[in-house]
This record gives structure tokens, sequence and C-alpha cells, in this order.
């Protein structure tokens, strides 16, 4: 007999993922019974908002048994011996760590996208949520090969500094301040050069790197996965912006035919997880804005905007953008929560 609440442990609740999580179970209404928050002796006392659980401490007493899942939203170093023990305790595994080739550990899922893939994971009850580069493009290339089979990809990820988490939104921030006092920063070990009012490409180059951030082909190789294309030409370039939240993604997809404008429009239209803007070129009604970091903040969706086919190559040109901590992450892991309530557990 189906239950009709399941109990959920959240290691690293306090980080900015996990928080996430919590946030968007409450608001989807997620069947929640007991829910358990842990976090570090420094979290102790801090509260998450929609929730009365308090934070216990990881440590080695920390006991994962009576959980149905855990959502593992911490670094990776953490997530590899506690998802084992999660694991181990009985539970299922939900993993937004995407750590660079552990992750595979269990099948990488974007719901809207490879969900059957679920199936799977059954043995090793380890799900993982691709990295949030991965989990955009994989919602708009997936919509798009439904209508003509595609032949190559070239996209360029402007990164917000929440994608290294807390840290990276405290060492922005930090930044901002010094350089409103007219000083100059200390250099990070998280980012290649000063974030702060600067651009920075930190993948795609022999002379480009950050030893903060994981290779682009981290990203790529979980998209191949998710698409299930693992031959499937991928170039993606990677530039660090001034900007907490929000996720932007210019790409150019080369397909093997043709397609035609108006039913691109309607097919992106209806496709799950993508909301497309569309600009008027009616005097009479006001132009949609197209959305940015700023302005995709909190939604769940993958926003698309400012299609241009080339019927020579053919080729699709689009915009592309999502909360990379929302969508890209805690939704998506939550998206995968419902569907393993609905059909595994």
């Amino acid at each position: 007999m189906r239950k009709t609440a399941y109990d959920v442990a959240v290691i690293g609740a306090t980080g900015t993922v996990g928080r996430e999580i919590v946030a968007v179970m409450v608001e989807r209404g997620f069947p929640l019974g007991r829910l358990r928050l842990f976090a570090t002796r420094a979290s102790l006392g801090q509260q998450i908002e929609g929730t009365d659980a308090g934070i216990e401490e990881l440590d080695s007493e920390a006991d994962l048994s009576g959980n149905d899942l855990v959502f593992l939203a911490c670094p990776p170093e953490v997530a590899q011996p506690w998802g084992k023990r999660a694991v181990a305790a009985g539970a299922w595994v939900i993993d937004t760590s995407v750590a660079p080739g552990e992750a595979e550990t269990g099948s990488l899922v974007v719901p809207e996208v490879n969900a059957p893939a679920l199936a799977k994971a059954k043995e090793s009850r380890w799900v993982a949520s691709p990295h949030p580069i991965a989990v955009g493009l994989a919602v708009v290339l997936h919509a798009l090969r439904q209508l003509a089979p595609l032949t190559r990809v070239v996209a360029t990820a402007l990164e917000p500094a929440s994608l290294l988490g807390r840290a990276g939104v405290e060492v922005l921030e930090e930044e901002v301040r010094t350089l409103l006092r007219a000083a100059e920063p200390e250099p990070s070990d998280l980012f290649p050069q000063r974030v702060a009012f600067n651009v920075c490409p930190i993948a795609g180059g022999l002379t480009c790197s950050a030893p903060g951030l994981a290779a682009e082909n981290q990203a790529v190789r979980h998209l191949r996965s998710v698409l299930d294309a693992p031959d499937l030409p991928i170039q993606l370039n990677r530039v660090l912006v001034p900007v907490f939240f929000g996720l932007a993604i210019t790409v150019d997809v080369v397909l093997q035919a043709s397609v035609d404008s108006v039913a691109l429009a309607e097919h992106l239209r209806s496709a799950p997880g993508l909301l497309l803007v569309e600009s008027s070129q009616r005097a009479t009604e006001p132009a949609l804005l197209v959305p940015t970091p700023a302005t995709v903040v909190g939604s769940d969706a993958t926003h698309v905007a400012c299609l241009s086919l080339d019927p020579r190559v053919p080729a699709v040109d689009l915009w592309v953008a999502l909360d990379n901590t929302r969508k890209g992450s805690a939704t998506n892991a939550v998206q995968i929560a419902e569907l393993l309530v609905r059909d595994h557990l």
C-alpha cells in the first residue's frame, strides 16, 4: 500500500540549494512526513523558512535510518560518504553535488527529458541532478530534437557566483563592498580573477583556468548522458559574470533538417518545462522583456527567447535563462523525488 507521507532528510540544509529544496517541497505540496535538516555545527540554531524542523549537526553520530529520501545539497567530499550511508540505511538518495566523475554513481535525470532513467537506479537507489547548465540545455535541446535531429551544439554559459554555492555569493558580496570603498579586493581561491564589475572566461581555451570551478567537460558529460547522445558534438564556453543568482546561456544548434519558424515557436510553447518569451510585433501590444538572470530568479521554468533561424545551415539560435539554484538544482531534485514517490517508492 502506498504511503501518504514520506520521511525526508536534507544534508546541507542551510546552503543555497538546501534551503531552496525545502522551499520547493513546501510550495509544491510534497507529501512530507518527518523532515530532518542536517548541517555543520556552525549552522545550529538557524531556522529554515517554511519549516519548524531544527538543524541537526552532521557528525559521526548522525543517524540517517528511517528516511525514505535523502537530498545531498553539500560539497562532493561530503556528499559521497553520506550518500553511501543513506543508501545503506535504506533511503533513496538525490544528489545535487554534481561531483566531477562521481555524480554518475547513479542515474543523471532531468524529469522533462529522461524520467524513465529512474528505473535504472532501482538497485543503487542513487539519482543525480545534473550540473545546472546541463539541466537548462537538456530541456531546450530535447524539445528541438523532437523537430529535427541535432548535428552540433555551441553554447556560451554566463555563470553567476552562486554556482559555487553560498561561498561564491559571499565572495562576490565582499568584492562589491571593497570596490565601493575604492579598494582592491583580496584574491579569492574560488575564482580565477575578481568577479565584481568584471567578466572572466573560465573555460573553453587552453589559457583559461579556474581551480575552484569544475571543468566544462562535466556539464557536457552530464548533458550527453541526459540526452542519451554520447557522440553529439557539444562546445561549451563558460564566462563568469558579476551576478549572484540566475544562469543565462546563448545557444547555437545545427540541425539535420530545416524547421519552420511557426512550427518551432508552437512546439516550444507546449514543451514541458519551457517558457517561450515572444516579443509582440503589434504596435498596440507592449513588448515582453527578454528573460535575464535577474528576471528568472524564483521561476521553475527554463526561459527561451530571441529565436533566430538560419535555413541555409540549417540552425537555430536562441537565448536561455533559468534560476540555477532553483530549476537548475532544487526544483529538478524535488521533481525527481515526486517521480520516485509516484513510481518507485
